[in-house]
């Protein structure tokens, strides 16, 4: 009994550490403390060519308010971008794009129920001045 304890504290010795969330070596990469890496589908590739690594963002969907009307409301305000397209198309589907960010947990679920319903889109707040 004692010697399968040994061999799984063995094995557990050997197991690799974590990976490190991070894309790059630039501080905008790195996840926060209590951040998590979102996939965001924006409507336009257009968008998201213009987006670089370190900017900060607004992301818009649309909610439909209590008269069954959609209105363009912010989703999650000054989330960071971790990563864009590389302009090869494999990032996105025809006419959207997906554009990675950082955000709470809180901030991830609400653009997720804003997803299921469609792409959304950015205002853009701050450029980062590394990408």
């Amino acid at each position: 009994m004692l010697a399968g304890a040994g061999v799984l504290v063995a094995l557990a010795a050997l197991r690799p550490p974590p990976p490190v969330i991070a894309t790059g070596t630039d501080s905008a990469d790195w996840l926060m403390p209590g951040e998590v890496a979102l996939p965001v589908l924006l409507s336009s590739t257009a968008v998201a060519r213009i987006l670089s690594p370190g900017d900060v963002v607004d992301i818009v969907g649309l909610a439909v308010t209590a008269a069954a009307e959609p209105r363009a409301t912010v989703v999650a305000a000054a989330t960071r971008v971790l990563e864009v397209p590389d302009g090869s198309g494999s990032f996105g589907s025809s006419g959207t794009a997906v554009v990675l960010v950082a955000v709470d947990a809180d901030a991830a679920l609400a653009v997720s129920t804003v997803m299921a319903e469609g792409p959304v889109s950015v205002h853009i707040r701050s450029r980062s001045t590394t990408g």
